[in-house]
């Protein structure tokens, strides 16, 4: 990878190859739902998004189509509070986050 930018909200990085992947995950803080755009390549890709509480369990887990680059998730019933999401590529975390939801 060349090049690495991550704020906040949003992730990119270029591979050698010049494909650039990102992920944007807002609002932030969320209330109700929560939008996700990506790219990741690689059409064998098994993509998924956990959501962990402050001491780590895991509250949800979300199916990612490669593809669809664009999902709604509903987090309405998660109770207000810090979580921590992954984004997890056939077995092994690519990305990493916080999440504020605040109804």
């Amino acid at each position: 990878i060349e090049e690495h930018f991550i704020n906040e909200e949003k992730i990119i990085a270029t591979d050698y190859t010049g494909t650039e992947e990102f992920l944007y995950v807002y609002p932030n803080p969320a209330n109700n739902t929560l939008y996700m755009e990506y790219r990741f390549d690689g059409s064998d890709n098994q993509l998924s998004i956990n959501f962990y509480n402050v001491i780590g369990k895991k509250v949800k887990s979300y199916s990612l189509i490669e593809t669809q680059n664009k999902v709604t998730i509903d987090v309405s019933n998660l109770p207000d509070g810090l979580y921590f999401y992954s984004i997890v590529s056939n077995k092994n975390t690519i990305a990493r986050n916080k999440l504020v939801i605040i109804k």
